[in-house]
């Protein structure tokens, strides 16, 4: 099996300092977060080749990705998140999933977008809860 390559197009574009600036969540059943929930906004989180992790965190459980390698997913079609990434001001965006050496990253497989980069350059993360986050960089 082929070592994972770093640095597939538009991979360096998630590297770097991001605070959230926002929060979506689905208009329909019942859910443990609100739009632009308190509990995350203005966290920071760090993305770089080495690993993914949120910033300043006291919570010993938060997730942290050892080794992340980005899978650059096909274009969406009628996606399920689409009503929350026009929420948040993303109408189009390229998708990625992630995939950790070690630890982990948010409630999904290396087959599920995780990472929504837009056109002008900001970032959705699909979260726990239901939660779609919307970075931006520091």
């Amino acid at each position: 099996m082929d070592a994972p390559k770093h640095d597939q197009p538009g991979e360096s574009a998630l590297y770097g300092s991001w605070h959230v600036a926002g929060v979506a969540v689905s208009d329909s059943g019942v859910q443990a977060l609100g739009d632009d929930d308190p509990s995350f906004m203005g966290r920071r989180l760090s993305f770089s080749h080495d690993q993914l992790a949120w910033k300043a965190s006291t919570d010993s459980t938060e997730d942290v990705c050892k080794g992340p390698v980005f899978h650059e997913l096909p274009a969406m079609t009628g996606a399920e998140l689409e009503p929350q990434l026009h929420k948040l001001g993303i109408e189009k965006a390229v998708r990625y999933s992630v995939e950790c050496k070690s630890g982990s990253w948010g409630p999904f497989d290396k087959e599920t977008p995780a990472f929504f980069l837009a056109q002008d350059g900001s970032l959705a993360l699909s979260w726990y809860d239901g939660g779609l986050l919307k970075l931006v960089r520091d």
